[in-house]
């Protein structure tokens, strides 16, 4: 056949083009899709009136003092006095409008960190984003979440 082509060799050349292959994304999911487990809800506020639709709701916090001037998951340094946030699985860059549904303020933050959902907290807060809510005082609050803009490509 080729001289030199041996078995050994076409079997190493066989797993290579397996392995080129089974790299390409075959995913029916859109690129501009929600991330897993994001659904719209509907949410009525405290008075017991619809207040809109909502990617997320649940739980907010504010991130502790502690953190001030560390790095985050997404490599920017937290800076408790600008408008920021962490969520579980949001893309870096993207930014949220968050309703306080106790009071109906809002804010639009972004997201630059990371938190692990152990309850029903859906995101928490820099101080700053925590005034403009008005969960400084009570520590949380139920908010709802709505995705403004997707990060553009490279963000930090």
């Amino acid at each position: 056949m080729y001289p030199g082509l041996t078995v050994k060799k076409l079997f190493v050349l066989f797993i290579g083009i397996l392995c080129v292959t089974g790299c390409g994304n075959t995913s029916d999911r859109k690129a501009d899709s929600k991330p897993p487990g994001i659904k719209k809800t509907d949410m009525k506020d405290a008075a017991g009136k619809q207040s809109g639709r909502y990617d997320e709701v649940g739980i907010a916090s504010f991130i502790s003092d502690e953190y001030d001037g560390k790095m985050t998951a997404s490599g920017v340094r937290y800076d408790r006095n600008k408008l920021t946030a962490a969520h579980p699985s949001l893309p870096f860059g993207t930014r949220i409008l968050i309703t306080n549904l106790g009071n109906t303020k809002k804010v639009e933050v972004t997201v630059i960190d990371r938190f692990q959902r152990t309850t029903d907290r859906v995101v928490n807060v820099s101080y700053k984003a925590g005034l403009d809510l008005d969960l400084i005082e009570s520590g949380i609050a139920k908010v709802g979440i709505i995705i403004v803009e997707k990060p553009v490509q490279g963000f930090n």
